[in-house]
């Protein structure tokens, strides 16, 4: 929390300098701290992430008959650190006046089996998903802070047939 506080607070005073046109020195000077708190906050949720992995492929498996993956897009190229994408991409920040680069533009995307989960699951499925990520969650939780959960649910029954309420 507190490093993402501190990435958003770079981000905002970025953006500001940014729109005020400031001179590239005051970009860089947000720059390195956002490049800094970008790559952390990133590899926190890749570590997060991958802590997903095995219970989540379980939990697929068992609820679907096809493990859920995730795949996760950090917001800018792989191949380059998050300084390196905000220097070079300095001259499109200016053309949108906000940064177009970074962990706010990064993406999960949910996999069941091989494919995107939005392209091939019903709204039913579509709950059985949304709850396997959800108990998921809740056994890394559970491992870190044993006995600190609950789980709450409402209207657990719309959009499930018998057998998947089961």
């Amino acid at each position: 929390l507190v490093n993402w506080r501190r990435y958003h607070q770079a981000l905002r005073q970025r953006n500001a300098a940014l729109k005020q046109d400031a001179p590239d020195a005051g970009l860089a000077a947000w720059g390195s701290e956002l490049a800094a708190t970008g790559e952390e906050l990133a590899r926190q949720r890749e570590t997060y992430l991958a802590r997903l992995v095995g219970p989540l492929a379980a939990i697929g498996a068992d609820l679907l008959g096809e493990p859920i993956r995730l795949t996760h897009q950090r917001g800018w190229d792989a191949e380059r650190s998050l300084l390196e994408a905000l220097v070079s991409g300095r001259s499109r920040d200016r053309r949108y006046r906000a940064t177009q680069v970074g962990p706010h533009r990064g993406d999960v995307t949910v996999l069941v089996g091989d494919r995107a989960a939005k392209d091939r699951v019903s709204r039913g499925q579509q709950k059985l998903v949304a709850a396997g990520l959800t108990l998921a969650q809740i056994g890394i939780q559970e491992e870190d802070r044993p006995g600190r959960s609950a789980h709450l649910l409402d209207d657990r029954a719309a959009e499930l047939d018998a057998e998947n309420l089961a």
